[in-house]
């Protein structure tokens, strides 16, 4: 979970944004469409697990409900 607060963390500094201020487009674009995606697009200490983390803090933070644009996940994990 820390790693998933510290990718948000990363994202505003590298957008000079708030995540308060992201759109589910950003959002989307974070939590990518795929787990590999994910990984590719993430710093190196991102690894798969921390995706889920992600989409219930996109959930939970940015009202993000757009998760038909994010490809399979398990939906237990984000419950």
């Amino acid at each position: 979970m820390t790693d998933a607060i510290g990718l948000i963390l990363r994202r505003c500094l590298e957008d000079g944004t708030s995540f308060w201020a992201w759109s589910a487009d950003d959002w989307g674009r974070l939590i990518a469409p795929g787990h590999k995606e994910f990984e590719a697009a993430g710093p190196g200490w991102i690894d798969g697990t921390v995706r889920p983390y992600v989409a219930a803090f996109a959930y939970l933070l940015g009202d993000f409900t757009h998760f038909h644009r994010i490809g399979g996940f398990i939906r237990r994990s984000l419950a």
